[in-house]
């Protein structure tokens, strides 16, 4: 069970970061949003 969260939670951040770079909110590294 917690892999199974783990792996969700890794799943959610992966599209997050992609969403960020095809709006151009993010840089190659994914991080301008939290700075």
């Amino acid at each position: 069970m917690p892999f199974l969260l783990w792996a969700i939670g890794v799943g959610l951040t992966n599209s997050f970061d992609w969403l960020a770079k095809s709006f151009g909110l993010a840089d190659e590294t994914g991080y301008k949003i939290q700075r």
